[in-house]
């Protein structure tokens, strides 16, 4: 079995080295994306659950695994907007330590766009994976695209990287009824005009590909795979029934009770027996008797090498 760790975890207790390492997490959960118009109407309707999910992903890293609460910025609805952002990352990037660890979340829309020079050729007919972040508009404007992620982590000069992303890499962006699921992803008017085209080299491949031997060690889990749709739907929670990412919901459980997911009874999680944890629960509960083409199925990937394993506590 593969035995790369989760790197949540080597991140938050803390042995990565230094007993003065530090962790910095950014999270971002985006229902709604109101500047997404479409002949001056709305054209995306807000999603439900995608700002609670962030919520408690936080909350976890702080309950569970002993972030400081100043080492947890959490962005939301409106406040979630590309400056916010971009603003928040640059932080990071300035203030984060070799010996320090990050993760970056984000729950929400994904979407496609045509490829942006300099990181890809002009001629290259491909498309972008993107975040949509509060103020992204029909024309494009104001996405996260991949090439920014794969950018600011060549700026860390951290060690340790956690990329986790509960949305489509595209989709139609439709709102299901109150119990249907709903796919976290839209699609721009112009990635519509012209057809769907492959992406650059796999979804988000440029977060875990072609690093260089120095650069942060980075493990980046995805809701789904490329071409596929992640979901929310209602599940039963303390405050009642709430919309949540599946992904995510399984997600938390394991960082929650590591001991779920530790196939192998070491007493050590990786990010394999996580990411096959999510996996399986999803196949169970959602992808049961669901034609191939609506099914979820959430993965990991690691830029470089395999790292030690930690204790599921």
């Amino acid at each position: 079995m593969n035995t790369r760790p989760l790197l949540l975890l080597v991140a938050v207790i803390g042995m990565t080295g230094s007993c003065l390492a530090e962790e910095h997490a950014l999270v971002i959960g985006v229902n709604a994306v109101p500047h997404f118009r479409v002949g001056g109407l709305m054209a995306v309707r807000p999603l439900r659950g995608a700002e609670y999910d962030a919520k408690l992903f936080a909350q976890t890293l702080s309950d569970r695994w002993g972030f400081k609460p100043d080492q947890v910025e959490v962005l939301l609805g409106k406040e979630a907007n590309h400056g916010s952002v971009t603003g928040a990352m640059e932080r990071i990037a300035r203030t984060a330590k070799p010996e320090d660890t990050v993760v970056f979340y984000f729950a929400g829309h994904g979407t496609q766009a045509p490829d942006r020079a300099p990181f890809d050729e002009p001629s290259d007919e491909r498309l972008d994976e993107a975040l949509c972040l509060s103020d992204v508009t029909s024309a494009g404007e104001n996405l996260l695209l991949d090439d920014d992620l794969a950018s600011w982590l060549r700026e860390l000069k951290v060690q340790s990287v956690s990329i986790v992303l509960d949305c489509c890499h595209s989709g139609t962006g439709i709102k299901g009824s109150a119990d249907q699921p709903v796919e976290r992803g839209l699609t721009l008017p112009a990635v519509a005009a012209n057809g769907p085209l492959p992406s650059t080299a796999g979804a988000y491949a440029e977060l875990t590909l072609l690093r260089k031997a120095n650069g942060p060690r980075v493990i980046a889990l995805y809701a789904c795979e490329s071409g596929q749709s992640a979901y929310e739907r209602r599940f039963a929670t303390p405050q009642g029934r709430k919309a949540m990412g599946q992904f995510t919901r399984y997600l938390l459980e394991a960082m929650t009770d590591p001991s779920l997911a530790d196939q192998d009874t070491d007493g050590r999680l990786s990010v394999d027996e996580a990411a096959a944890y999510v996996g399986a629960k999803i196949d169970n509960d959602f992808n049961a008797g669901r034609l191939p083409a609506k099914q979820q199925r959430p993965h990991a990937e690691a830029s470089r090498g395999e790292w030690d394993l930690v204790s599921a506590r």
